[in-house]
């Protein structure tokens, strides 16, 4: 069993396609919210096959106890893979976590360019203060690697990315986008998968859809989902009320106290929501876009 923890809900920098910046645009819905510690811990008490920090809603380098955290999960023995913008923290504390990091542990870093002109033009951080810590991560002992998403405006300078992640020893990861807007188009060297070609090829009529049945998620409220792309949708409010599948989220508004770890253990609540088997079982119709268009877009 592996989970994803979304530690904080705060960030420092605006990504134009990031869910937080599309519930403050669309909804004025702002939350900035850390993951109580003691639920953190109560989580890895459990025995996962890995452990992802991930920053899809905010920055896990915001929560106030991170080292704490970082510490306890390694007491552990739990394998982290952690997702940062990491344009926050010094040199030295990258440095240290290369150190206190072994080899199955690994750092996920998000740059979408080579320089500012292209990078800032997505995620809106300073690329040399991120190489500089990627480079102190690295050279301490710490398993890096670069995540690139790829637009129009940056696809010249991959193979140029893939050259200088070599040269820092770390891995290339790249992948298109799955939204565009006027600013930051589609990339013209590769087929992009958007919710209308998934839709036109039917891909959506298949049973198929390429995730581990086992791969859970806990917001930053400590609420436990399925998976991260469920809780995209069912974990705000603007978005969940508005949704298409209304038996699922009656289900979830009945079953939000079975659903927060401060109130019971992962394992009771995986054996007895009803959400959680109504969502496994239909393989709703968001599980099939997102994650098609998602699994599609990744490059390598």
């Amino acid at each position: 069993m592996k989970i994803q923890l979304s530690l904080s809900t705060k960030c420092n920098i605006h990504c134009t396609f990031c869910l937080k910046e599309s519930l403050r645009k669309n909804f004025g819905f702002v939350e900035n919210i850390d993951m109580d510690f003691d639920v953190v811990k109560k989580i890895l008490n459990h025995d996962f096959e890995n452990i992802s920090i991930c920053s899809n809603r905010g920055e896990a380098l915001f929560h106030p106890q991170i080292d704490d955290i970082i510490l306890y999960a390694k007491e552990k023995g739990h394998k982290i893979r952690f997702s940062t913008n990491a344009f926050y923290k010094n040199s030295n504390w990258w440095k240290n976590l290369g150190k206190l990091f072994d080899k199955s542990d690994s750092v996920w870093f998000a740059l979408d360019g080579i320089g500012n002109k292209t990078h800032n033009m997505h995620r809106g951080s300073d690329f040399y203060t991120v190489l500089r810590n990627i480079e102190s991560f690295i050279n301490s002992g710490g398993v890096a690697v670069w995540k690139f998403i790829k637009f129009e405006h940056n696809q010249h300078q991959v193979e140029l990315a893939r050259e200088l992640a070599k040269e820092l020893g770390c891995r290339f990861d790249v992948m298109n986008s799955h939204t565009y807007n006027s600013l930051l188009k589609k990339p013209t060297d590769s087929k992009v998968w958007t919710n209308r070609n998934i839709i036109e090829e039917e891909i959506c009529s298949t049973d198929y859809i390429p995730c581990d049945d086992k791969k859970y998620y806990v917001s930053a409220k400590g609420i436990l989902f399925p998976c991260c792309f469920l809780a995209n949708i069912f974990a705000h409010d603007p978005i969940r009320e508005r949704h298409r599948e209304k038996d699922l989220v009656d289900l979830f508004n009945k079953e939000k106290e079975l659903l927060d770890i401060r109130n019971n253990d992962i394992d009771y609540i995986i054996s007895n929501s009803e959400f959680f088997k109504e969502a496994l079982k239909k393989r709703s119709y968001l599980c099939k876009e997102i994650c098609l268009k998602w699994t599609r877009n990744q490059i390598g």
